[in-house]
């Protein structure tokens, strides 16, 4: 490395005395610019040619199967768990007189059955549950809370 250093310090100097020497000019600038390649060129050739190291290897990042299986279930696990949340916060929000929704999903995302803990009259909210989200009114059971 000090070799690296000191040859290429010995080329800086040489380009930057030769650089003296030309008159001020328009060739000046053109010259300019071929002195920088030739000083990327030095820099680049006193490179060794293998690193020795290398920067990225693919193979040290494979993923067995069943790493991928069980990264694919989580995934899965984590958009059903979502698609309930919001399907029971889309109808808690119908809800006139507060209370709950708990929503069932199956494992390919299909409602199983929508239980609404309610305190009054939520026709409206069943009717949204039937008429926007598309759940058949078989599916909604109906809890009321005495409090």
């Amino acid at each position: 490395m000090k070799e690296y250093m000191t040859s290429l310090g010995v080329i800086l100097m040489l380009i930057s005395f030769s650089n003296m020497l030309i008159p001020e000019g328009g060739i000046k600038k053109y010259t300019s610019l071929a002195m920088g390649f030739m000083l990327i060129c030095a820099a680049l050739s006193f490179l060794p040619s293998d690193m020795g190291e290398t920067v990225f290897d693919a193979q040290s990042y494979t993923l067995s199967e069943k790493e991928v299986a069980t990264a694919e279930a989580q995934y899965k696990a984590e958009v059903l768990k979502r698609h309930r949340e919001n399907l029971e916060k889309s109808i808690e929000e119908k809800l006139r007189y507060g209370g709950r929704a708990y929503v069932e999903v199956s494992p390919g995302g299909e409602v199983i059955s929508v239980t609404l803990l309610i305190k009054g009259d939520e026709s409206r909210a069943i009717s949204y549950i039937v008429s926007n989200l598309g759940i058949d009114r078989e599916r909604i059971n109906l809890k009321y809370d005495k409090n």
